[in-house]
């Protein structure tokens, strides 16, 4: 009953009265990924209404609201199942009529504390994982950590030495140069020891990777800026340097390497003779193999992309096009055992380009900013763009 009171008289109104039930009749698709953008449709108009749409507990972020429709982004920190997708609006709750299946393929983890810095260095060394050094607007840092994944915890290791941004580094092994300068770095003992200098001419922008007991790292640019096709094999157990053939594709810098099933891998890179590339570094004698050129629509040659080393396929991509003008967020798979490469799904951030953390144990890899954006460093630390976001890729999930 309405009733409505004027000068001390009253009067009712005795029809039926009821706010109206706000209900999810469908929505779609049924599953997906973080930041995957899902469709609500609702059996009335929630113009001018503020609806809270949440999956399991996690609140969505509402993209866009027209009419009867809803669209929002699924949330990044699900684990691997079956969520209700609800709908809050003054007050009135109501539930989708079936559950959205997250695929843990892409999960977003706490942000790490390597905040505003680029380009730096990760390892595996014997299933632990460490990452440091980088760029930061103001200049170089040299801090190192080693990251635990089971509860997403870092712990503060010796620094690194030297103190230039132009580092190399061999995931597998623990090795890098830093401006000529060679050192291994022991996790049981936590130093790093000085072993030597480096012979060849590289000093920024070189390919590494290691493979059996050795260590190869080429290309790049000298001192002057000048590319190289240049590549030199590192014996551990002598502790020697021997240049090998050189890089096939002619002076080349930005290149990206990675090991793996006992061979060293390069891909993209600004080459000489242009083009993106698969090339690989086969056994004694040690000698290249192009494998395939890789053919991606509307793609530039780029540099500083990502090469990590999965379980039984190499996951590549990101990086940014050799003029500086484009950030990349597309990934793919390689698969060196039948030569096939295939589009993964992409980075489910806007920011792209160089990731400050790249890194991978299994079929898992852990991938964090500040991202390596074109304008940088003239961005400086603190703009939106840049972040201390990581995020967790899950080879197990994919289809």
């Amino acid at each position: 009953t309405i009733s409505v009171e004027v000068r001390h008289t009253t009067s009712s109104f005795n029809d039926q009265f009821s706010l109206p039930q706000f209900r999810i009749t469908d929505f779609e698709p049924k599953e997906g990924v973080m930041n995957q953008e899902v469709t609500l449709y609702c059996n009335t108009d929630l113009s001018g209404l503020t609806p809270v749409v949440r999956v399991g507990n996690k609140k969505a972020i509402i993209t866009s609201q027209n009419n009867n429709q809803i669209k929002i982004l699924i949330p990044g920190t699900l684990t691997h199942g079956h969520y209700s997708i609800s709908l809050t609006v003054n007050n009135h709750n109501t539930s989708a009529p079936s559950p959205f299946r997250f695929i843990e393929i892409w999960k977003q983890l706490p942000d790490h504390p390597h905040n505003d810095k680029v380009r730096m260095i990760s390892f595996n060394l014997d299933g632990r994982l460490f990452s440091g050094g980088g760029q930061r607007a103001s200049g170089t840092e040299l801090g190192f950590m080693e990251y635990h994944p089971g509860n997403n915890t870092w712990t503060p290791m010796a620094a690194m030495p030297g103190n230039s941004p132009n580092i190399v580094h061999f995931p597998e092994r623990g090795y890098i140069i830093h401006d000529k300068l060679f050192y291994r770095f022991s996790p049981i003992h936590n130093i790093w020891y000085y072993r030597g200098v480096f012979p060849g001419e590289g000093v920024t922008d070189q390919v590494a990777f290691s493979f059996a007991n050795r260590l190869f790292v080429g290309t790049g640019k000298d001192s002057s800026g000048n590319p190289l096709d240049e590549f030199w094999m590192y014996n551990e157990s002598d502790n020697t340097w021997v240049e090998i053939e050189s890089w096939p594709h002619g002076p080349s810098y930005g290149g990206t390497g990675v090991s793996f099933n006992n061979r060293g891998y390069v891909v993209f890179g600004v080459n000489g003779s242009g083009g993106n590339y698969i090339t690989r570094l086969n056994l004694g004698p040690f000698t290249w193999e192009v494998l395939k050129e890789i053919d991606i629509d509307g793609s530039d040659t780029r540099l500083h992309a990502i090469a990590l080393p999965l379980e039984n396929e190499i996951l590549m991509g990101l990086g940014i096009t050799h003029t500086g003008s484009s950030n990349q967020s597309d990934l793919y798979l390689f698969n060196p055992q039948n030569n096939t490469l295939k589009r993964t799904l992409d980075l489910p951030i806007d920011r792209a380009g160089k990731p400050a953390i790249a890194i991978s144990r299994g079929k898992i890899a852990w991938i964090g900013e500040s991202f390596y954006t074109a304008n940088w460093p003239s961005q400086p630390p603190g703009d939106p763009q840049w972040g201390q976001t990581l995020l967790q890729f899950n080879a197990s999930y994919l289809p």
